[in-house]
């Protein structure tokens, strides 16, 4: 299973509204993705909002 695959059950599953995995652009972080498809989505808010430097890499 590619993780194309894993990401697109996650989402129609929709069991879980947060997804930790690791971050491609920086090994020591890890991301949080918001499955919209999750009742709980709409009530997620950020906590913390820090200033972000755009990395070319991503296109």
């Amino acid at each position: 299973m590619t993780s194309l695959d894993t990401g697109e059950k996650w989402i129609h599953q929709a069991a879980t509204a947060l997804l930790l995995v690791p971050s491609v652009i920086v090994p020591e972080e890890t991301d949080v993705l918001i499955n919209p498809a999750h009742p709980d989505a709409a009530d997620i808010h950020a906590q913390k909002v820090r200033r972000w430097t755009y990395d070319q890499r991503m296109g």
